[in-house]
């Protein structure tokens, strides 16, 4: 059962997206900060990390560098900036997908199974 890890700082929207992602058949590893996020990326081993902008505790874009320094690991940045740099931005730090705010869960799920059917 693939492991995706959550970052969020937002606990009723981080709970939505961990029932979707259950529900979907993934095991549900879950993060409220950044410093949390990548203890938990060495732990658990995460298949699939998802990073929200949701909260001043999470540097999205210097989580992407640090990330990419030590991990491979798709990662899907949900974002609510809007436009062709902020995506451009966080592509170029290393994520491997950008979603806007609000984000469909089926969309988040079905871009989860892509990202993974690659790697």
């Amino acid at each position: 059962m693939p492991k995706i890890l959550v970052i969020d700082g937002s606990k009723p929207t981080r709970k939505r997206m961990v029932l979707a992602l259950e529900q979907a058949g993934f095991a549900v590893i879950t993060a409220t900060n950044a410093a949390q996020g990548l203890s938990q990326l060495g732990e658990s081993q995460p298949h699939l990390v998802i990073l929200s902008d949701s909260s001043s505790a999470v540097n999205t874009d210097k989580f992407c560098a640090q990330v990419r320094q030590i991990s491979q690991v798709p990662i899907i940045v949900i974002g609510s900036g809007k436009g062709e740099l902020t995506s451009l931005r966080f592509l170029e730090m290393g994520a491997d997908a950008y979603m806007t705010k609000p984000v469909s869960l089926a969309v988040l799920v079905a871009q989860v199974r892509s990202l993974l059917r690659r790697t």
